[in-house]
Formats: structure tokens, C-alpha cells, sequence
């Protein structure tokens, strides 16, 4: 056996063993979103509130300042500008928005899975896999993790709409970060918004799922 032979032999279970401990360093980095979350409304931005000013400034296109367009006509049943698919998406909106209220998520990655109060469910994986987004109606939704302590979950539409939400959790973990950006397709304002969710304790979690809507 060569010299060279010999040292690559005996350094090879050292670059496996590096490997495996680099690997478990970012695994055990990566925080847990497992948990009741519950809307801090003092703390989030209003999204109604944002379309109004995105429309204001005129939007990202023809038609910017549509009501209820700043989904990209990526909600279930979608929709240009007629006024019965506006008023379905608007009704869709506001479903979703009391739905968002309160949730919980169970992490066991790569599943991330959703549940609300109304018996719905959505589970997004972080290996890449793409979800069918029932809970929005946006089809193609696909997840992953950016510097191991955030999951970004991408939707986009067949109208060409998209939301981006990134999620990340506060230092202590008490709390739930979530940055939404939703793009429109030509005819509906781009806007970005921030919401904080506050963590429901373990003893009031029996009390609190009572309370979810829908419940």
C-alpha cells in the first residue's frame, strides 16, 4: 500500500465522521415551529390595510386598485375583475383571514403541518416536495429552510399570482414570525405585511383549541 493509499484510508473515517457531525450541528440548529399560535393583533400588520395604500399608489398594474386582487387571483376559484368572481374571492379572503386567527402546527421535519380550527389541515414539506395548497386554493406550494432557522413557503397561481411567507421564530420562542409578500399578476397591487402570533402555553392549550374559529 502506497503512502498516499495509507493516508487516505486513515482520513476517510475522519471526513465521514466530520460529515455526520456537520450534519447533525445544523439539524439540531434548526428551531422547532411545533405549537398553538395565537394572532397579536397590536403587533401584526393589517393586510386590508395595505391593499388599500398598495391600490392607492397605483398598484402593480392595469386595475390596481381592485379590492380583494392583492391574492393574484390565486384564490380557489380565482378570478379576473368580473364582479362575481371579486365578490367569491373576497368572501375567500375573509374566510381565510378568521382562519388564520389561531392555528396550530405540528413540525416533525421535513412535514410542517397546519391545522385549524375549522378541520382543515395543509402539510408543506421542506425537502421539496410540492403541496396541493387547499388552504388557500394556490396550487403549486413548495417549502424550504433559508440559513437553517427560517421555512419559506412559496405558492404560486395559475393566473400567475404568488405568495411568499417566511417563517421564523423570535430568540426566546415565544412568538411566531410571519412575513408575507403577495404579487400580483399585472392587475392587482404588490404587497408585504407582517404578522406576529404569540405561543398559547401548554396549560391553556385544551382551553384555547375550544376557541379556534370554526371550532
Amino acid at each position: 500500500m502506497t503512502a498516499t493509499k495509507r493516508t487516505l484510508g486513515l482520513a476517510l473515517p475522519f471526513l465521514t465522521l466530520g460529515v455526520l457531525l456537520a450534519v447533525a450541528s445544523l439539524a439540531a440548529e434548526q428551531p422547532d415551529f411545533s405549537g398553538t399560535w395565537k394572532l397579536n393583533p397590536e403587533l401584526s400588520e393589517n393586510p386590508r390595510d395595505k391593499m388599500t395604500e398598495g391600490a392607492s399608489k397605483g398598484g402593480g398594474g392595469r386595475g390596481g386598485g381592485r379590492t380583494g386582487g392583492g391574492m393574484g387571483g390565486g384564490m380557489r376559484g380565482g378570478g379576473g375583475g368580473r364582479g362575481g368572481d371579486r365578490e367569491g374571492m373576497q368572501e375567500r379572503f375573509r374566510e381565510r383571514e378568521q382562519r388564520i386567527q389561531q392555528f396550530i402546527i405540528e413540525h416533525e421535519d421535513p412535514s410542517l403541518r397546519f391545522r385549524y380550527g375549522d378541520g382543515s389541515e395543509t402539510v408543506f414539506y421542506t425537502d421539496g416536495r410540492i403541496t396541493e395548497d387547499l388552504e388557500t386554493g394556490l396550487l403549486d406550494a413548495t417549502a424550504s429552510w433559508k440559513k437553517s432557522k427560517r421555512i419559506e413557503i412559496e405558492r404560486d397561481s395559475p393566473q400567475g399570482g404568488a405568495i411568499t411567507e417566511k417563517y421564523e421564530l423570535s430568540d426566546d420562542g415565544s412568538q411566531l414570525l410571519v412575513k408575507t409578500k403577495m404579487e400580483g399578476n399585472g392587475q392587482s397591487p404588490k404587497i408585504s405585511f407582517q404578522r406576529v402570533y404569540d405561543r398559547v402555553p401548554e396549560a391553556f392549550q385544551g382551553n384555547e383549541s375550544d376557541d379556534l374559529p370554526g371550532s
